[in-house]
């Protein structure tokens, strides 16, 4: 299980990789206050090909590799479960960053977890980390900031995409750097004709 501390070290490296990302309609965004922002969705499929009923686990067979999972007493439909039903993964995980307004932020980590229960052959998982972050430097010719996280621990990161080294010009230090990072994890079961 990682820690806020360890959290602080991920979400600095997620600006690393939110303020290097060639984002499209980045300057629009910074005309208007809304920040950067990057999202990407993946969906996986996998058909069950054995069910052992009295250990709950399960195999499932993806389009290259068979996993074997246990399934938990708080999945009602599992007595419905048969063998040739899809399992339908999708992954989402975004990440945003902005300058706050005046007074609006103070450096720090919160977190928010969302578990939905299984229901109706769905389920929902997903977490949201923000950090907020302020910033120390910011040198427009090598087009790097330098960002202190509540902790004191400071790293200096290089902006590579032209569109937010652009922005960059309008950051100033003493400023504080609001990054979201968001992951969430939807599951659903296609029933076998």
């Amino acid at each position: 299980m990682r820690s806020f501390g360890d959290m602080r070290s991920v979400l600095l490296a997620c600006l690393v990789t939110a303020l290097a990302l060639p984002i499209v309609g980045v300057a629009d965004q910074a005309a208007t206050g809304k920040g950067v922002s990057a999202s990407d969705t993946i969906e996986k499929r996998a058909t069950v090909t054995a069910i052992d009923r009295a250990t709950r686990m399960v195999t499932l067979k993806g389009e290259t590799d068979e996993l074997v999972v246990e399934v938990g007493p708080e999945v009602t439909g599992f007595d419905s479960l048969k063998i040739g039903d899809v399992v339908v993964a999708t992954y989402t995980e975004s990440i945003a960053a902005r300058i706050a307004k005046p007074g609006e932020a103070t450096p720090g980590v919160t977190g928010t977890v969302i578990s939905e229960p299984p229901s109706g052959g769905k389920a929902k998982a997903g977490r949201e980390v923000t950090a907020s972050l302020k910033v120390e430097a910011v040198d427009v010719k090598a087009n790097t900031v330098t960002l202190t996280a509540a902790d004191g621990h400071k790293r200096t990161v290089e902006v590579k995409d032209p569109k937010v080294q652009e922005r960059l010009k309008t950051v100033k230090p003493g400023d504080v750097v609001v990054v979201t990072y968001t992951e969430a994890l939807a599951l659903r079961l296609e029933k076998a004709k």
